[in-house]
């Protein structure tokens, strides 16, 4: 894959749009920014079956799910192990929606 872009910069759009943005600019993949507030609806808690469609309508397009992007930091001893345990719900999400991988924080909030 060769480029992509955040949802960050469109969180006004949904699935289905952000996924023709992509295209209509000639990216290769979204990498949709979770626990945001986004228009997506690609987030944690989303069912089985929204999974599934989500999986459906990124590979029917022919734009990747680039990664799962997330606030997930392990510095601070004292919120450590509810990041840990949000990671794991973000590795089940990614797989379940063809992400390859998640995106984690390297900064202290």
């Amino acid at each position: 894959m060769n480029y992509s872009f955040m949802t960050f910069s469109c969180p006004l759009l949904g699935l289905k749009e952000l996924l023709e943005t992509a295209k209509k600019y000639g990216y290769e993949g979204i990498e949709p920014r979770i626990l945001c507030g986004h228009k997506h609806g690609i987030e944690p808690d989303a069912s089985p079956a929204q999974r599934k469609e989500i999986k459906k309508q990124a590979s029917e397009s022919g734009i990747a799910l680039s990664c799962i992007a997330t606030s997930c930091v392990y510095a601070d001893p004292a919120t450590a192990g509810k990041n840990i345990a949000d990671t794991l719900q973000c590795i089940d999400l990614a797989a379940d929606v063809g992400a390859p991988v998640i995106r984690v924080s390297n900064v202290v909030s």
